[in-house]
């Protein structure tokens, strides 16, 4: 896909995500807080009908006292001479004085004197209403009573001359006006179930008659809960009716979430309309931003198209914004790094292939043949790099042998060059005197490395080097300065010999510091010879492997093999140092078997 395209649709993108997004937030966040809003004043308006039932009940109250303090309701009551006509006569009176909706009298023992909502019928047994019963008891009662397809709210007083109860006066008023007063009152719709049906008069909170009550007999009481009524969203809570003289009278409570959400809806379609404009005014934008960038872009594609190619020496011209200018800048600086540094890898594979190359002569000039008339011999050396700097050598003379081992400072290709020295020096002056003792050697050896060295290469290095002399009765004439010799005896302990001397290639004559010394050797004796990269090896703690831990080693090993001998050996280094290595190390062990 183009840059151009792939900017168009990621505008589109961002901005249909921000667009949903908002709208989805304002959505969630709004409708939520005005659920929270509605839940609320829904529990705030159940506190004020309990409120409106009480204060209702206490005007109901006083009035009805008023009433019943009356001594001719009283007389009507309890007298026995007062005919029907004129006990209805005088419930009539007073229940249109006080613009009741129903009242009725009963005598002391609960049986109905008279009743507007019966007239002529008396002497039904109301004893068994708690609220009637409780009037006789207490004085007063409240309760609810149905009728019909509605309900009263009842007040119960009882009459009586002095502590003679002679009756109870009941005083009913509709309940199908309280929903208009509560709606008044607290903004909220109220509708009055019984038996889990809507009483009459039952309208919403907009004044619409209640006409599908589906719903409404499972709103509970203990959270607002969401329902659909006339295809409109309501939050509805319940409230169980006090007093209800065990009638299941419920209240439902309703607020209309969907009045509640239209200010949301409305920001919505506001927002709708914005982000609209605002993805078009943002397509325009990317369309011209596209057209500026597009070209400097082209121009940066095909320049990393030629990189690609292996032109590593191409350049791009900077241009377009500050941006683009500095990428362009930076890649002919990455461009010309790259030119640089596949130079660099060039010179590096030549490099690794010529210490291949010096690597194969080093180990390939190391003495392969272990026959040695009267001697048995094992030797190894472990380069730290590529090419080592130690250096060993053995070869067979006309009563024995000459083992040399030496120690270039430092370890690399320098090192292993004047390995190659020393070697070749040594073999070409050993082939020319064969009779000469080592310390004759060895001064002539400082002759050459001297000259080489110092005068030719001009490099100021020296070398660790000692040349030894077996014979076949056993004599030993070594010289040179090295590490200790060991030998591991019959006995099975271990003898360190000193080699006296000093450093090959370190001054031009080294002719007075330079003497044959001498140690008899008897059969079955092993005679090691070693490079100081063995006993400085450092272990983690950086402590070093020390001669006396290859002695014992040597000590337990001595009667076996050469070879396991000097496995032994480099075992126990490695396990000393595990894989961390800073010197060439080098083993050389040899067992006189006696005289040949």
């Amino acid at each position: 896909m183009r840059f151009r395209g792939a900017l168009f649709l990621l505008v589109i993108t961002i901005a249909a995500v921000v667009l949903i997004a908002a709208i989805a937030a304002i959505t969630i966040v709004v409708g939520r807080a005005a659920r929270r809003d509605l839940a609320a004043e829904l529990v705030r308006s159940r506190g004020a009908l309990g409120d409106l039932i009480g204060s209702r009940d206490e005007l109901y109250s006083a009035q009805l006292a008023v009433v019943a303090d009356e001594p001719r309701l009283k007389a009507v009551v309890a007298s026995p001479d007062a005919d029907a006509a004129t006990i209805e006569d005088v419930v009539t009176e007073i229940k249109r004085a006080l613009g009741a909706d129903r009242l009725a009298l009963t005598d002391a023992d609960g049986k109905t004197v008279a009743d507007t909502d019966t007239p002529g019928k008396h002497g039904i047994d109301w004893s068994h209403q708690p609220a009637i019963a409780s009037a006789l008891e207490s004085g007063s009662a409240a309760a609810i009573w149905l009728r019909g397809d509605d309900a009263l709210q009842i007040q119960a007083r009882r009459l009586a001359f002095g502590q003679n109860p002679v009756g109870v006066l009941v005083v009913g008023y509709r309940l199908s006006g309280l929903p208009a007063a509560f709606a008044r009152e607290t903004g909220t719709a109220l509708v009055v179930l019984a038996g889990g049906r809507p009483l009459a008069g039952a309208s919403l909170d907009d004044g619409t008659p209640l006409t599908n009550p589906d719903g409404l007999a499972e709103v509970g009481s203990g959270e607002p809960s969401e329902i659909e009524v006339g295809g409109v969203r309501y939050l509805a809570l319940a409230s169980d009716l006090a007093n209800s003289s065990g009638d299941q009278l419920r209240a439902v409570m309703l607020r209309s979430l969907d009045r509640a959400m239209a200010p949301a809806r409305r920001l919505r379609t506001t927002l709708l309309i914005v982000g609209v404009l605002a993805l078009l005014l943002a397509l325009g934008a990317s369309f011209v931003g596209a057209r500026v960038l597009s070209r400097p872009l082209d121009a940066l594609v095909a320049f990393t198209r030629r990189i690609a190619a292996g032109q590593l020496d191409a350049r791009t011209e900077p241009a377009g914004p500050r941006e683009l200018q500095t990428l362009a800048v930076s890649m002919n600086q990455m461009a010309k790094e790259l030119e640089e540094s596949r130079a660099a890898r060039l010179a590096r594979e030549r490099l690794e292939k010529e210490l291949e190359i010096a690597h194969r002569i080093q180990t390939s000039i190391l003495p392969r043949k272990t026959d040695l008339p009267g001697f048995e011999i094992a030797a190894t050396m472990v380069a730290a790099s590529e090419v080592g700097g130690d250096y060993y050598d053995y070869m067979p003379a006309s009563d024995g042998c000459w083992i040399g081992v030496g120690d270039v400072a430092g370890h690399g290709l320098d090192a292993g060059l004047l390995m190659l020295m020393v070697q070749s020096t040594v073999q070409a002056l050993i082939r020319s005197r064969p009779t000469a003792t080592p310390s004759e050697i060895v001064t002539r050896l400082n002759e050459v490395m001297f000259e080489n060295t110092r005068q030719r290469l001009g490099r100021f290095e020296h070398v660790t080097f000692m040349l030894a002399r077996l014979h076949h009765d056993g004599r030993m004439i070594y010289a040179g300065a090295h590490e200790e010799i060991v030998i591991a005896g019959k006995d099975g302990w271990c003898e360190q010999l000193a080699t006296k001397g000093t450093w090959v290639g370190g001054m031009a004559d080294i002719t007075r510091f330079t003497r044959d010394s001498t140690h008899a050797l008897h059969p079955g004796d092993v005679v090691v010879f070693y490079t100081d990269g063995l006993i400085e090896a450092r272990n983690s703690a950086r402590e070093e492997l020390g001669l006396e831990r290859i002695c014992k080693e040597v000590e337990r090993l001595r009667t076996r093999p050469v070879a396991e001998i000097r496995d032994g050996v480099l075992a126990a280094w490695r396990a000393w140092t595990g894989d961390a290595q800073d010197d060439d190390a080098s083993v050389i062990v040899v067992r006189y078997r006696g005289p040949s």
